[in-house]
């Protein structure tokens, strides 16, 4: 009862954490629905290896320029396309399969590849996002922790709900669902109403923007390592993403 008391009135709330929870539906379900598809089409348990591949490599390579452009950019704006564009892909990919049926391996490893790029802007579009998020009397401890269950408990139920979809006769349909995930989240974010919008974008006067980039970079590190206890909480952290791919691999 108290937490429904809490969300009530809430409309930001309810709509930034019902897009972090369905966009992550939608991530659960990819890895597995793709991968499945691959070993259809190939035959080889290594092509789902290779999409986990791809996506943790951009992960690695992207995390630092996308937390950049998040700060440099509307957050709310860059949540808003990025889901937008996850969709509009993913619902090309379920066409082009279809026609293209003998292209499939090149055509799901393309999705694969963009969508493994644009999943970086997002969680860091979105994680900027949490304390612009218009809130009322909900603090932003308790709206952090609620953002992190809907973040992870999407990721697990994508997973579960790919399994049953895989069972049919064709799965490339699944790829529609996992499509209208992400242009549901995009509708959702774009409804958000932000306490301060344009005022939190960051700007920089420094014309060198890698070299302005890396210096925040290392500026944040350096200050993490100096904070033991934040370091052991970024440390265990790390443990929720672990699990989730021991299930993916499950």
């Amino acid at each position: 009862m108290m937490e429904i008391k809490m969300f009530k009135g809430n409309k930001s709330v309810i709509l930034f954490i019902f897009g972090t929870f369905i966009s992550n539906i939608g991530n659960g379900m990819f890895s597995l629905i793709v991968g499945q598809m691959l070993y259809a089409a190939t035959g080889s348990v290594g092509a789902f290896g290779l999409i986990l591949i791809i996506q943790n490599l951009s992960s690695l390579l992207l995390n630092i320029i996308a937390g950049y452009v998040a700060d440099l950019i509307d957050a709310k704006k860059v949540s808003v396309y990025i889901n937008l564009i996850q969709g509009v892909i993913l619902l090309g990919g379920v066409f082009s399969c279809l026609v293209f049926a003998k292209n499939i391996v090149i055509i799901l490893m393309v999705i694969n590849t963009i969508l493994s790029i644009c999943s970086p802007f997002f969680r860091a579009a979105n994680f900027k996002l949490i304390p612009e998020v218009e809130r009322h009397n909900i603090t932003l401890l308790s709206f952090n922790g609620i953002r992190s269950s809907a973040n992870q408990s999407g990721q697990l139920i994508g997973v579960a709900l790919a399994a049953p979809l895989l069972l049919t006769n064709n799965p490339v349909y699944a790829l529609g669902i996992n499509s209208g995930c992400f242009l549901i989240t995009s509708f959702m974010m774009n409804r958000i109403i932000l306490v301060r919008s344009s005022d939190s974008i960051n700007t920089t006067n420094d014309k060198n923007v890698l070299r302005s980039m890396y210096l925040a970079w290392f500026s944040m590190i350096k200050n993490i390592l100096e904070n033991k206890k934040l370091t052991l909480l970024i440390v265990f952290s790390i443990f929720d993403y672990i699990s989730v791919s021991f299930v993916n691999l499950i």
